[in-house]
């Protein structure tokens, strides 16, 4: 499970790259942005250490 973690933050991290492109190339997506916040919702869960 703990390459679940790296791969949530890489996603994180490339997403952040790409939105910042996109955002500087045709301005703000505001679906680019809503899946930037379900991506980013959906591994809050993987921080829970156990």
């Amino acid at each position: 499970m703990k390459y679940l973690r790296w791969l949530w933050i890489a996603t994180i991290v490339f997403f952040i790259a790409y939105f910042i492109n996109v955002y500087l190339e045709s301005g703000f997506d505001s679906v680019l942005f809503a899946s930037g916040i379900a991506i980013l919702a959906s591994g809050v869960g993987l921080l829970n250490k156990k």
